[in-house]
């Protein structure tokens, strides 16, 4: 009885592992495609188009290139016929799909009707200039799993001309920073949870317990022939090993103490956000940033820097900043501010990015808070 219920744990825990493992793959997937994507158009859009119109028009950008001599894509021509490529590569078990989606598509082309997803990701962008990705995960473990993801489309100077004076444009005052649509990664799993456990779970629980009573055995022949006299020199080489382990976390003990001590008592405010979490939340304030904008330790900590917003913050400075995070890169500017108690106050703000090894974006953002003084 005890063998089929640590047997029946076993399978369980496995299961859980495998569907955990297999989300994280797929997450991480989906995240590099859409960064892919995000440099193609890009380049493009800064690399061919506006080359060209900078250089009197020696090459026609289209919505219909195909019909003109020597026409070339516009970045959403580029980017929908991006999505048909996918779906050529991916054949008839296509696991991998990518589209670029508006609510405002051209008269002349055949948009698909916009999904709940894709509309709450464009109401999402819109709202808040911080947000630069929007991830779904469907499915359990008896149905396919998938991962959306989705990420804004901004308007840039080049797109902002020719889509104001197209002719099938629906819109005709779009400004630089506007969120023209969504690109949007969808990664779809190879087979249910369900059939990876009927096929892998027996055979690895198996195999780990079959592994387990092998080494209990070689361990317990093993100690056999252990002297007494080499036990008292493996403890003496234990008890070295944990003193200098010891002397290394001390040091770096103190040093941690003398970072946060340095951080807590500087007069420039000083803000760390999670750009991993949900809504990009503060991780850390020291004194100076309470002191300087009336909101507690307490109150600032798990919410996005948002709330020292109000109706006079610039909407360029804040454009500026959603760009430069969307990028990874530093932000450095003056910014109106509100105070808890509704007072205003500028805001000399730096934004560095903090990239960890191997990675393609911040995993944090270091905010630097510093009182403008107005001139005399």
């Amino acid at each position: 009885m005890v063998v089929l219920l640590l047997f029946t744990i076993g399978q369980i825990s496995f299961s859980y592992a495998l569907t955990n493992a297999n989300r994280i793959k797929l997450e991480n997937k989906a995240v590099e495609l859409s960064a892919l994507a995000t440099g193609l158009r890009n380049y493009y859009t800064e690399s061919v188009v506006s080359r060209i119109i900078e250089n009197d028009g020696k090459a026609a950008p289209s919505s219909v290139y195909r019909e003109l001599h020597g026409g070339i894509p516009i970045p959403a021509t580029f980017s929908i016929e991006l999505g048909q490529l996918f779906k050529a590569s991916g054949g008839k078990n296509q696991r991998i799909k990518y589209e670029f989606l508006s609510d405002y598509p051209f008269r002349n082309r055949k948009n698909r009707m916009l999904s709940e997803y894709d509309t709450e990701s464009l109401e999402l962008f819109r709202s808040d200039p911080f947000k630069t990705e929007n991830i779904k995960y469907s499915g359990n473990f008896f149905q396919e799993n998938a991962i959306q993801l989705s990420s804004p489309v901004v308007m840039k100077a080049s797109c902002v001309a020719c889509h104001n004076s197209h002719p099938d444009s629906p819109r005709t005052n779009w400004k630089v920073g506007d969120i023209r649509g969504i690109q949007k990664v969808t990664v779809r799993s190879s087979a249910p949870f369900v059939t990876q456990f009927v096929e892998y779970g027996p055979l690895s629980i198996f195999s780990i317990i079959a592994i387990s009573i092998v080494l209990l055995v070689f361990r317990a022949a093993n100690n056999r022939f252990i002297r007494e006299k080499d036990k008292r020199r493996l403890l003496q080489h234990q008890v070295e090993s944990l003193s200098k382990s010891s002397d290394v976390y001390l040091r770096k003990f103190e040093e941690s103490k003398i970072l946060i001590e340095s951080l807590e008592n500087s007069i420039v405010g000083f803000t760390i956000c999670d750009m991993n979490r949900r809504d990009c939340p503060a991780i850390y304030v020291n004194k100076a940033f309470s002191q300087i904008t009336g909101y507690s330790k307490e109150f600032a900590l798990g919410k996005n820097c948002r709330y020292l917003q109000g109706p006079l913050t610039e909407k360029e400075e804040l454009t500026k900043i959603r760009l430069c995070i969307q990028s990874g890169m530093t932000y450095t500017g003056v910014i109106t501010n509100y105070r808890s108690d509704g007072t205003i106050f500028r805001n000399r703000l730096t934004l560095i990015p903090i990239i960890n090894h191997n990675a393609t974006k911040p995993a944090y953002y270091i905010a630097n808070q510093v009182i403008e003084e107005a001139n005399p």
